[in-house]
């Protein structure tokens, strides 16, 4: 209503090619930091911890003796990766990045890929029936697309999507 930029339009679900009004956006701040990156560095880098994960809910947070659903349930830890040289261990549930309340496993991903490579983040863990303050140092993650920024051809490793995009 104040002609203020919230997002941007990337995809409308449609199964005769007509809008059914059902839409997907981009959230303009994550837009920014996309444009400032390619800006910037020519790629966009994102962090990463080397875990999979997943959401608590009532009966995975009993199995482990938490009282929440709030938060990522560590299930795994990948071997020398951000995670295991911060000393995060599967059954560890993150519940915090940063000071703030970490919602889900959607929620953790989200807040540690805007985070930088090489930047510290700190964590609240509970592991074994109380929480503990961890830092970790994200890595970037592996296999991570360059993208161009105008002044040389983009990476061409990994899957192709059948896509390009050039500045004019």
């Amino acid at each position: 209503m104040k002609g203020e930029l919230i997002g941007i339009n990337t995809a409308i679900v449609s199964r005769s090619g007509g809008n059914q009004g059902v839409g997907f956006a981009i959230p303009a701040k994550t837009a920014r930091n996309v444009m400032d990156q390619l800006v910037k560095h020519g790629k966009v880098s994102r962090g990463h911890m080397g875990v999979t994960i997943q959401s608590v809910n009532s009966a995975i947070g009993k199995q482990f003796g938490f009282s929440g659903t709030n938060g990522a349930l560590v299930s795994d830890v990948t071997d020398n990766s951000p995670a295991e040289r911060a000393g995060l261990k599967p059954g560890d549930i993150i519940t915090e990045v940063n000071g703030s309340r970490v919602a889900d496993s959607a929620d953790l991903r989200v807040r540690i890929a805007a985070l930088n490579p090489g930047s510290t983040a700190k964590l609240k863990v509970f592991r074994d029936g109380s929480d503990r303050d961890m830092s970790i140092t994200l890595g970037s993650q592996p296999g991570q697309e360059s993208v161009s920024n105008g002044s040389g051809p983009a990476s061409t490793d990994g899957p192709r999507l059948g896509v390009s995009v050039e500045i004019g």
